[in-house]
C-alpha cells in the first residue's frame, strides 16, 4: 500500500491496526513458510 493510494486517515488507521510481533509469537502462523525456510537449510 503506497500512501498516495488511499486518504490520509485510512492510511493512519491501517497503521494503527498493524501489529507488531516477535518471532516467538508468529510461531504458528504460517506453518507452511516454516516448511520451507527449514528445507533451505
Amino acid at each position: 500500500m503506497l500512501v498516495g493510494d488511499v486518504p490520509w486517515e485510512m492510511f493512519v488507521d491501517s497503521c494503527k491496526r498493524l501489529r507488531i510481533m516477535k518471532g516467538k509469537e508468529a510461531i504458528g502462523l504460517a506453518p507452511r513458510a516454516m516448511e520451507k525456510c527449514k528445507n533451505r537449510l
